[in-house]
């Protein structure tokens, strides 16, 4: 086949640049049956991954990190400032994604508990940011943030569950767990090859860590399962090299609320409007 001849097979998407709406032919589109069976295939794939039995069906897979919609969330329901604890942050990538996706910048306050190095490196990369800051250790409990986040650090935390009391201690309204490797398993340790190091963690049985704050005064209130790289791709966990019963496919995201600070809250953003 020609290079011309395949051009002219190309079927474009979208075509034309009109300054008005165009006449089209919509309504057989949306009543045919190519759209028609599509979204009732859509809605039975969903229906079925709905009623598994797994603590965090297939149906919740979401493809970026919640923290900037939640982060957004609670700025329209405070007057002032949002303090956000971002607990394993790196060098603030986060924040800039907080910062340029919500509508009030200026009403971020983001702080970052990191290592020495991470921490020294990400100063020099933000330098004059006046809303952002690096910890090399946890802020004293003295201090109350409205968001605590930790994303893909937990596991690496030798006492985790001391770890959540700690986020608890800061009386945040929210704490969200993002990246966790995290399901229907026995919770084990093991090791994580990186660069010909060896990096202890832990994959964890959900309902644990579930159950760990609740005892702590926080209750579950958005989960879903995190579709993310590994290996340089978009996959599942490789985890073949373990037994079927602790294997999971994908990391999970957890939030939650503390049922107390909920009327709060609410009044904040009625006297917002």
């Amino acid at each position: 086949m020609s290079k011309e001849h395949a051009k002219s097979e190309i079927v474009n998407i979208w075509e034309g640049v009109y300054d008005r709406f165009p006449p089209g032919d919509a309504e057989d589109v949306f009543g045919g049956e190519h759209w028609v069976g599509a979204l009732a295939e859509q809605t039975r794939q969903m229906l079925d991954s709905s009623e598994e039995s797994r603590t965090i069906p297939t149906a919740t897979l979401v493809h970026e990190y919640p923290l900037a919609p939640v982060a957004a969330s609670l700025m329209a329901m405070r007057r002032g400032k949002i303090r956000i604890l971002d607990f394993g942050g790196g060098m603030g990538a986060s924040f800039v994604a907080v910062a340029a996706s919500c509508g009030k910048p200026e009403a971020l306050e983001f702080h970052i508990v990191e290592g020495s190095r991470v921490c020294e490196r990400g100063r020099q990369l933000h330098a004059g940011t006046t809303n952002l800051y690096f910890h090399e250790s946890l802020p004293d409990v003295a201090e109350a943030f409205d968001l605590v986040h930790a994303g893909s650090s937990l596991h690496y935390v030798k006492d985790w569950r001391g770890m959540l009391r700690c986020f608890t201690d800061y009386s945040p309204s929210m704490i969200l767990l993002a990246g966790l490797p995290a399901g229907d398993i026995q919770t084990f340790a093991c090791y994580q090859n990186y660069y010909g190091r060896r990096m202890p963690m832990w994959f964890l049985n959900v309902g644990e860590v579930i159950g760990a704050l609740d005892n702590l005064g926080y209750c579950l209130v958005y989960r879903s399962l995190l579709a993310s790289r590994c290996l340089g791709k978009m996959q599942p966990m490789p985890m073949d090299n373990f037994p079927p019963e602790r294997r999971i496919a994908r990391k999970c995201n957890l939030l939650f609320a503390d049922p107390r600070v909920r009327d709060r809250d609410s009044r904040h953003a009625l006297l917002a409007v």
